[in-house]
């Protein structure tokens, strides 16, 4: 009984989190953008636009990105300059170009760097980390998600926090480090307990649920499955509800 965990699906998890495209809003932008001015303005048009498709139409996306990129470096704008490229690395990296997401993670991370933008630095860090693990390079994962944490806990960023200790655990538990996953799952329960994310909760109890299965602790694995099916049975998520049945199963 293999569960996906949730950070290393981090990715994956906020797909499935984006919401869904309003055709209304992106009709208005896109007549806004017509009469736009080359400014600050445009830019901010078109990372909107980039957003509303980032999710579904990728390419279309990343063309309103590049767009946005352009204008931002000739207006001289490092906070959009980074924005547009960080977000250009995560379209790369869900088309699986790994190598050319991480020249775009690191070019946003030296723009956020120079202009001394703590948050910009621990998203590159993340992102840089989630490529990594893609990689196979468990050991660069942990470093620069431990980078980003540092700065997280520095900022009060308490679901930053919670995400970054979800993300230890994945990483833990991938590499047979169960006893440590474990203990970074039960510390981001905590968080996300305090934060009211019932969405995390549910995740974590299913996360914990999946470690103690491997650590042979069957009875504590069940429990804490039928923990995650009762949350997201409270919340309607009916893919939540199947993944976790199909844990239990795994366990007879």
């Amino acid at each position: 009984m293999k569960a996906a965990l949730l950070a290393i699906s981090f990715t994956l998890l906020s797909l499935s989190r984006a919401p869904a495209q309003d055709q209304r809003i992106v009709d208005s932008l896109i007549t806004e953008l017509s009469e736009a001015a080359e400014d600050t303005l445009k830019v901010e048009i078109l990372i909107a636009l980039g957003e509303a498709y980032k999710y579904n139409l990728p390419d279309t996306a990343m063309f309103y990105f590049q767009e946005a990129l352009l204008i931002s470096e000739e207006i001289e704008s490092p906070t959009y300059l980074a924005y547009c490229r960080r977000n250009i690395g995560m379209i790369k990296e869900s088309q699986g170009l790994h190598d050319q997401a991480l020249e775009e993670y690191f070019a946003a991370l030296a723009i956020y760097e120079e202009a001394g933008q703590e948050h910009g630095i621990a998203m590159c860090y993340n992102s840089i980390a989630i490529v990594h693990y893609l990689q196979d390079s468990p050991e660069l994962c942990m470093e620069y998600l431990t980078r980003s944490f540092e700065i997280k806990q520095e900022l009060g960023d308490i679901e930053g926090v919670s995400n970054y200790y979800i993300n230890m655990s994945a990483l833990n538990n991938a590499m047979g480090r169960y006893e440590e996953a474990l203990e970074y799952t039960e510390l981001s329960l905590e968080l996300f307990m305090e934060l009211g994310d019932q969405h995390g909760i549910a995740t974590a109890y299913g996360n914990i649920g999946t470690i103690q299965y491997e650590l042979k602790n069957y009875q504590a694995s069940l429990e804490n499955h039928l923990k995650s099916v009762e949350m997201h049975k409270e919340m309607n998520n009916q893919d939540g509800m199947v993944h976790s049945l199909s844990n239990i199963a795994g366990l007879y």
